[in-house]
């Protein structure tokens, strides 16, 4: 299944990684407040063979991983875009939405949301998240 090659999972408790992640900040999001942190463990420095740019930041709602944000080269969005769409259903693939300036990419596949988002001019980020928890 397409959830294998994540490096972590959407509703994976804290207390497994417990310590390789770094306290970052607190956020409320609609009526959900996460823990943020930053996954600072030597063991995933890339996805998709895509290497990092940031370390990855992991949202935690009640200590359930409910959100993850890849930071990656700005300059990778097409071939990330490519890469991920291989391994989603054919009916679920990431669509490039063609009013978004920014060239954003988004799917939904079950209860996951996959997003590829330009944040400015050095990075984009590749969110995959609990879909209920921030899109209902």
């Amino acid at each position: 299944m397409y959830t294998k090659i994540f490096p972590f999972q959407i509703g994976e408790q804290y207390e497994e990684l417990e310590f390789k992640l770094n306290g970052f900040d607190i956020k409320l999001i609609g009526d959900y407040e996460y823990d943020i942190y930053e996954y600072i463990g030597q063991e995933v420095n890339s996805f998709l063979g895509f290497q990092f740019s940031l370390n990855p930041l992991l949202y935690y709602n009640v200590d359930i991983l409910s959100r993850i944000d890849f930071m990656f080269s700005y300059n990778c969005f097409d071939d990330l875009f490519n890469e991920l769409n291989y391994y989603l259903p054919e009916k679920e693939k990431l669509q490039i939405d063609p009013f978004d300036r920014f060239k954003t990419a988004f799917s939904k596949v079950g209860d996951l949301a996959f997003e590829i988002l330009r944040n400015n001019s050095e990075n984009i980020i590749l969110r995959i998240s609990h879909y209920h928890q921030f899109f209902d």
